[in-house]
């Protein structure tokens, strides 16, 4: 994964991800809009062949940049309590089938 970001104005800038699907640059937008500083945050793939998406983001009064790096922090969080349940779904399964 690749990442770049353009800062437009003080309280806008582009996040470009390369190398990465929809569904990665899907998270990081959904996390970013939870923010109740985000005033917009839009997400489109660059061309329909490529692998590069770019989120557009525009805040109130909190800088771009802290979003996006909060954002990011509540997304692995999220990733993580996920892959806990799944494992602990997966432990509890394999109980039952040692049981039966």
């Amino acid at each position: 994964m690749k990442i770049e970001i353009k800062p437009i104005s003080e309280d806008m800038l582009e996040l470009y991800i390369d190398e990465e699907d929809y569904s990665v640059a899907d998270i990081i937008r959904y996390e970013i809009l939870k923010n109740r500083d985000v005033i917009f945050a839009g997400l489109t793939q660059i061309h329909p062949l490529s692998r590069k998406f770019l989120i557009k983001i525009r805040t109130k009064d909190t800088p771009p940049l802290e979003v996006i790096v909060s954002s990011g922090k509540n997304a692995i969080k999220n990733v993580e309590d996920l892959l806990n349940s799944i494992k602990k779904a997966l432990k509890e399964k394999v109980s039952e089938d040692v049981l039966s």
